[in-house]
């Protein structure tokens, strides 16, 4: 790449990256890289079903601490958000590329709706073909979906999602789309029913957000309940990830007094009895 003129360069750059071609490359290089990997005859595979702004990024980043296990980002999501030619193929591929002797990707209920053009049924038959083929269910849900709305929210408004340890404290002050909260928390309602029908019948590990996973002292009990479920050695629990919010909305949404208006009218009000 650097023996290329710098205009040449600048216009590989754009098309990777603006034009989406990177998209078709990667899904290309998976499958290259699948073909030369060497099977791996694993015991266990399993599969993090969240939806977003669960603290499914700090789950994730727990569960690398283990030298045992891999675990892929979205795979059918934002890590590859065009049509994926070859599915089981694509997975086996992922899969095989992962030394590790434990290999799990995340997913979401609704990505391959959003991404890939599926009825809400056909996900969730998706999603029970995948559990049928013998993976391990490690299930993050957040009761909370005024927060977990709230979270969406300040990060669309701040432009990034999450904070790593280390950083400032609180961002600046956000005006969120308030009035879009009501829609936003009954998507969220309906994202639920879909993971509930999608489970039925099947054995998984359950994490709470609330309980599991955003008070920091809980991550290692949390880890090590996983660790178990996986059948591998413990391990010491330290995520790079930080909470971005705060109990208090009015601590880091400018707009705050009408968040809490339009949640009062539209009959949530209950959920600010959790603040978390």
């Amino acid at each position: 790449m650097r023996l290329l003129p710098n205009s040449i360069r600048k216009r590989l750059a754009y098309l990777y990256y603006e034009k989406g071609w990177r998209h078709p490359l990667n899904q290309f290089l998976v499958y290259a890289k699948g073909a030369f990997a060497k099977p791996k005859n694993r015991k266990v595979t399993f599969i993090l079903f969240a939806q977003g702004r669960t603290g499914s990024t700090v789950l994730t980043d727990l569960i690398k601490k283990s030298s045992q296990i891999h675990c892929d980002g979205e795979i059918f999501g934002a890590f590859m958000p065009i049509k994926i030619l070859f599915p089981t193929y694509y997975k086996r591929s992922l899969a095989r590329v992962s030394t590790a002797p434990i290999y799990g990707y995340r997913i979401k209920i609704y990505d391959l709706i959003m991404f890939h053009n599926h009825t809400f049924q056909e996900s969730i038959e998706f999603m029970r073909n995948e559990f049928n083929n013998g993976n391990k269910i490690i299930f993050l849900n957040r009761e909370n979906k005024f927060r977990q709305a709230m979270s969406s929210l300040v990060a669309e408004a701040r432009g990034t999602y999450h904070q790593k340890k280390g950083a400032n404290g609180l961002a600046e002050k956000v005006v969120v789309d308030a009035k879009s909260i009501p829609e936003r928390i009954e998507k969220l309602k309906q994202f639920s029913s879909w993971e509930k029908e999608a489970l039925a019948g099947f054995d998984y590990l359950e994490i709470n957000y609330e309980k599991d996973l955003l008070p920091p002292d809980r991550h290692q009990a949390t880890l090590d309940r996983i660790t178990e479920f996986l059948g591998v050695e413990a391990c010491a629990a330290d995520s790079q990830y930080k909470r971005s919010s705060d109990d208090d909305i009015s601590k880091y949404v400018e707009n705050h007094e009408e968040v809490l208006s339009i949640l009062r009218s539209s009959g949530n009000e209950f959920y600010l009895n959790s603040k978390k």
